[in-house]
């Protein structure tokens, strides 16, 4: 909760200072890498205070204090990650061996080979100690060290959330995803590659959520101050999916197709609920590109029937369009329930212009 250097997390002090509370309850397992699978780990259960607080996962916390507040009843998280690690960190060996893409060492390397970007080590040394302990899911903020390597991305997540649901011994486990927040000013996309596999993990794998952070994001860090959007979005989806409120609004709408008639791009979308927020809005971040495949910034505006039309005087005949697709922009699309709407494209071309 207390962020890192010059990496503050949004109101952090005073929640810290009000956070009080013998019924929420935070585990963190130390950092640790190693060879071989382990038993056990270090770490305490500590009661959330103005003298422990600062200490927790600030995700995990808000996360946690909503889903405390709601269900009235005492909640306790496992906080174990590390900073700039790699999916496949956290898959056990076993669902790696043969893959030609991954490199797997039998040995720790030094500290200079960055041993936590590599795989197996931090599930050996940070989940498989806690493997088994009963739970009710698992939420996931991860993605900038996968960033280079988007098209991996999904079929890693499926096999590690198999992996845990085999090593915890469910059918079934939520695991809910904070789609990673826009950072680095760009003109090519960069991450939004990686926003787009989380999108289509939410879309796809069974028993999961996505949290989108589009405004959140940094320009110039890779740590969003604004923590308290990401648990608490992370906990409405829990809430609507696994705690007995269906009807609470959890997401907003998600991009289906594109049409593309009349020199215009109509966008249709799945989850409307009631719509988007469009009074006074114009949403912006939209992109248009002919044959050429070279994109233009174009207008948007937000039809009755809630799909969005799209147009450029510099692109006669469209035939891609794409919202919000770079490495760093601040989203200005948003569901009448106030959440965000994910970046999207109806194209697949891996080169942008």
């Amino acid at each position: 909760m207390k962020g890192f250097g010059s990496q503050p997390v949004e109101g952090s002090t005073r929640d810290i200072a009000l956070s009080s509370n013998d019924f929420l309850r935070c585990f963190t397992v130390r950092k640790t890498m190693a060879d071989t699978p382990q038993d056990f780990c270090t770490g305490s259960w500590e009661a959330a205070g103005p003298n422990t607080t600062s200490g927790f996962t600030a995700t995990g916390y808000y996360f946690a204090r909503m889903l405390q507040k709601v269900l009235g009843i005492p909640v306790g998280i496992i906080h174990s990650s590390y900073g700039g690690s790699t999916i496949e960190a956290w898959i056990p060996r076993e669902k790696l061996e043969g893959r030609t893409d991954l490199e797997l060492y039998d040995k720790v390397p030094g500290k200079d080979s960055k041993p936590h970007t590599l795989p197996v080590f931090l599930f050996n040394g940070m989940l498989n100690p806690v493997a088994g302990y009963a739970v009710k899911g698992a939420i996931w903020y991860q993605g900038e060290a996968n960033v280079g390597r988007p098209e991996q991305y999904v079929e890693l997540f499926r096999i590690m959330k198999e992996s845990w649901e085999e090593y915890w011994d469910m059918d079934k486990m939520p695991i809910y995803l904070c789609q990673i927040a826009p950072f680095r000013d760009s003109e090519r996309a960069g991450n939004a590659f990686l926003r787009e596999a989380q999108l289509i993990i939410s879309e796809t794998v069974p028993d999961t959520g996505l949290a989108v952070l589009m405004d959140c994001g940094e320009k110039n860090c890779i740590h969003p101050r604004n923590k308290k959007a990401a648990g608490e979005r992370l906990a409405y989806i829990a809430l609507a999916k696994n705690y007995g409120f269906p009807e609470l609004p959890c997401t907003a709408p998600v991009y289906r197709e594109t049409e593309f008639r009349d020199g215009k791009a109509i966008i249709s979308f799945d989850r409307l609920g009631m719509g988007f927020d469009a009074y006074g809005n114009q949403p912006t971040g939209f992109e248009l590109a002919g044959a050429d495949r070279v994109f233009h910034p174009a207008e948007a505006k937000i039809a009755r029937n809630n799909t969005i039309e799209v147009s450029s005087d510099e692109v006669a005949e469209p035939v891609a369009v794409r919202y919000a697709f770079k490495g760093f922009i601040t989203g200005s699309l948003f569901g009448a329930n106030g959440l965000p709407v994910s970046s999207f494209r109806s194209d697949d071309w891996n080169d942008v212009h």
